[in-house]
């Protein structure tokens, strides 16, 4: 009696776990929350990582700051532009102004919007006396009160949620308005964003620019940026894997009953064998068995961890990961990375798994039946 159709397979499994309805219900609700648990953390710092990255894709390829004795220092424009433009190999260098400025509510970031600059066709600088805010940046009566000063400003609009990520906590001003606002003097700028022919090769640039500019200065490359923005978020999410190690120890704990499960029916594997079953069946339906249980449970957690970490509009992995205050920032992260985390997740829960249901089976199929029903006595 060997050669067993895959339906009647299917229909023995589906008998058996119908015998023991609670356990075969206990056992995917755990496969299920082990997934949840383990595909939140990773889905969550891989998402951060590849939105981070994908955001800083459009970052000019240097970004020079002009540095002295007490930090931080602002650089006249106009010199450090004809010396940048000299050097070959640099296709632009575009004058930024922005930092951080009091308000009633806590700090921002504001940023000045130079006239015909090179996102002038994506964000328009206000009037001045206008600004543009981000989503998170708290406004009374359409106004805001910006500086040590205090100086107060018209609100024009809010940038869209979906921009949250990079502008929650930002204000947009004209140039003049932003210097005003800084305590920077026409003329000077926060940094210089700078654009080279081959990005690959900004790196090598950087000694050249650096001797070009008559005072000292820290150059970054995009590189550098990507780094500085995905490290922490990865060390972050090795943390909170670590915290959920219990979830770990889950897994090995359904090991272990489901090996001392299928020990425990050796009476059984001995009667069938005893009536026709060859060992290549009671592989077969132990493992369509398993694979009942834990294909469900495990898709059943991975599809509740995406929801948690991709739905529209989350917060929450805002005041974890990136240390925001309430109210958090709104988050559109990147799910382009997910598929292969949650593969990974998968192995990890499925292959122990079903290793532990079937080497017993393996072990008691090569056995003499007689003994195992023996035994089972």
């Amino acid at each position: 009696m060997t050669g067993r159709s895959r339906g009647g397979i299917v229909l023995w499994a589906s008998r058996d776990l119908l015998r023991r309805p609670a356990d075969a219900l206990l056992m995917w609700l755990c496969l299920a929350a082990t997934a949840a648990v383990l595909s939140t953390a990773l889905l969550l710092t891989q998402a951060v990582s590849d939105t981070a990255c994908r955001i800083l894709s459009a970052a000019p390829s240097l970004v020079v700051r002009r540095v002295d004795s007490g930090g931080w220092s602002p650089l006249p424009v106009a010199e450090a532009v004809s010396r940048l433009r000299s050097i070959p190999g640099v296709v632009s260098v575009r004058p930024r102004l922005w930092g951080p400025a009091s308000t009633e509510n806590g700090p921002v970031t504001v940023v000045g919007i130079l006239p015909g600059g090179a996102r002038q066709d994506a964000i328009a600088p206000p009037a001045q006396g206008g600004a543009r805010v981000g989503p998170g940046v708290a406004v009374r009566d359409g106004r805001l009160l910006l500086g040590a000063a205090g100086r107060s400003f018209t609100v024009l609009e809010r940038l869209p949620p979906d921009t949250a990520m990079v502008s929650h906590d930002l204000v947009l001003l004209n140039w003049h308005d932003a210097g005003e606002v800084l305590g920077i003097p026409p003329g000077f700028a926060s940094d210089l964003a700078v654009g080279v022919y081959h990005p690959q090769e900004a790196e090598v640039l950087v000694p050249e620019i650096a001797a070009a500019l008559p005072w000292p200065v820290t150059i970054t490359t995009r590189t550098e940026a990507e780094a500085a923005y995905s490290g922490p978020s990865f060390r972050r999410g090795s943390l909170a894997l670590l915290a959920f190690s219990p979830g770990l120890l889950a897994m090995l704990l359904l090991v272990a009953l489901t090996i001392r499960e299928r020990v425990s029916r050796k009476e059984e594997i001995g009667l069938f064998r005893a009536i026709g079953w060859t060992t290549a069946d009671l592989l077969r339906l132990h493992l369509v068995r398993a694979l009942l249980i834990a294909v469900p449970g495990v898709l059943a957690g991975m599809v509740a961890a995406y929801g948690l970490v991709f739905r529209q509009g989350i917060s929450w992995p805002s005041r974890i990961l990136l240390g925001w205050p309430r109210p958090a920032p709104q988050l559109f992260l990147d799910p382009s990375g997910a598929l292969q985390v949650l593969a990974s997740i998968g192995a990890l829960i499925l292959l122990p798994y079903l290793a532990a249901a079937l080497a017993p089976v393996l072990w008691a199929g090569l056995s003499d039946p007689r003994d195992l029903l023996e035994k089972g006595r």
